[in-house]
């Protein structure tokens, strides 16, 4: 595909986004004045997910946008779509109709729009945590440099350094601290080893054993173990309507990776509630 067909492909996804949101969006004030609130009142299993983005807006600049990528079309080259030298027309810039100090990234996964799941996530309740669902979310696809864990972003895991160990803890201790400018000193802080975290959680009696009837939650970081001292962490990012839920994991097959795990999974151990433990 040429760049400027793909360029013209995005930019009409993500409007196709925002409109799916809009539409899929109980809670916005917007939708709620037009329809009555009570068609809108807010459900748990929704959570606090983009509270303000607005349907209306989210239609016309639908419009918008295809009648401005119809122009530009109608003005370009028969060669422009298929040459890879004809650069991008700059475009007029469009307000989104975000609700900024209400909406936040990782409470919607726009992946998530070309698949079957859901399309909801739940949000953190700690900001703190919500900020590490971010950080998470924005290193999906980092891998190791030749599989050894090595590579320089993994090394920043590390707090820079280049030893070859295991970095799924560093991984989570980078995302709740370093990735957010802060060293996370008020739970694990940083610490490579994901046993020593749920020692440290279990000590600050901010972990639930798996197999309870205790549900997961968005930030809260999931622990496996191996039962001789090794194990896996990852961070919670939601839970699903069968009872699976979803991570985001570093030094999963070699790269950070969006995973789905089973409670069922006899090496999970439990969870380590870091909404609670960050606000305490």
């Amino acid at each position: 595909m040429t760049p400027i067909r793909q360029n013209l492909d995005s930019l009409s996804y993500a409007l196709s986004a925002f409109n799916t949101i809009a539409y899929s969006n109980p809670f916005s004030k917007f939708n709620r004045n037009i329809l009555g609130d009570a068609h809108f009142r807010r459900m748990a299993a929704f959570g606090n997910v983009a509270a303000d983005v607005s349907l209306f807006g989210s239609m016309m600049q639908m419009q918008q946008l295809n009648n401005q990528l119809s122009a530009i079309s109608a003005q370009l080259p028969a060669a422009a779509m298929t040459t890879s030298a004809f650069t991008m027309p700059a475009m007029p810039a469009m307000n989104f109709n975000f609700n900024f100090p209400t909406f936040t990234m990782p409470s919607f996964n726009f992946g998530s729009l070309l698949t079957n799941r859901p399309s909801m996530n739940f949000s953190a309740s700690s900001t703190k945590a919500q900020r590490a669902l971010q950080v998470a979310s924005s290193q999906i696809g980092v891998r190791e440099a030749t599989g050894n864990n090595d590579g320089a972003q993994i090394n920043e895991y590390r707090n820079g350094k280049a030893d070859g160990s295991a970095w799924c803890a560093s991984f989570v201790s980078y995302c709740y601290g370093r990735g957010q400018g802060t060293d996370n000193s008020k739970t694990f802080g940083y610490d490579a080893s994901s046993q020593s975290i749920r020692r440290k959680a279990q000590n600050a009696g901010y972990y639930q054993k798996a197999r309870t009837n205790y549900t997961p939650k968005a930030g809260d970081v999931a622990v496996w173990s191996n039962g001789d001292g090794t194990g896996h962490v990852g961070i919670v990012t939601k839970t699903n309507a069968d009872g699976s839920f979803e991570t985001i994991e570093g030094n999963c097959s070699n790269q950070v990776a969006r995973v789905t795990r089973r409670m069922s999974d006899a090496k999970l151990d439990g969870f380590v509630q870091m909404n609670e433990w960050l606000e305490a």
